[in-house]
């Protein structure tokens, strides 16, 4: 049942927001904060609780259609994008964690069809959300990992932006 909810999910949400006039922007962008890290070093793994969360991401996204990946240089991002990059066969994309105005223009060559998936950081997350419009000042709270955002451009004013929780740890 929890596999099948996140596709009716975005197919409700589509049927509901989806337009012809959407032709730059994606039809949905998944925003997720990497797993829980180890402790000790400048750029750590995910700890096992973080690979956890990172196969249920996979089980939970596995039928969302996803398009692309993108993560930043991080290990931490890439290894809780592994598991969904496998599952679904694609090639996540390295960004700078800060070069928020250069993964816009990246999603900007995207097919308009595209399902995105971003693994990011808690401080990051904020400064995408606003990027793509969200209204709604955001502060995750550094001790949890687990909201997954999926957000929904509209042809005027700002996304749906929808907090779900993969709850995997």
């Amino acid at each position: 049942m929890r596999r099948t909810t996140i596709g009716i999910i975005v197919s409700l949400t589509f049927s509901l927001l989806s337009a012809p006039y959407l032709a730059h922007a994606q039809q949905v962008v998944f925003l997720v904060r990497h797993g829980e890290q180890a402790s000790g070093s400048d750029d750590p793994p995910v700890t096992e609780t973080g690979q956890r969360r990172a196969k249920a991401l996979a089980a939970f996204l596995k039928d969302a259609g996803l398009t692309a990946i993108d993560v930043s240089a991080s290990q931490r991002t890439m290894q809780t994008a592994e598991p969904v990059a496998q599952a679904l066969h694609l090639e996540p994309t390295r960004v700078p964690a800060r070069d928020i105005e250069g993964l816009r223009e990246r999603l900007r060559t995207q097919p308009a069809e595209g399902r995105i998936l971003i693994v990011s950081h808690a401080l990051t997350i904020p400064h995408l959300l606003k990027a793509f419009g969200h209204p709604e000042e955001v502060m995750p709270n550094p001790e949890v990992y687990d909201p997954l955002y999926m957000i929904v451009p509209k042809p005027t004013g700002p996304p749906l932006v929808v907090v779900l929780r993969d709850s995997g740890g």
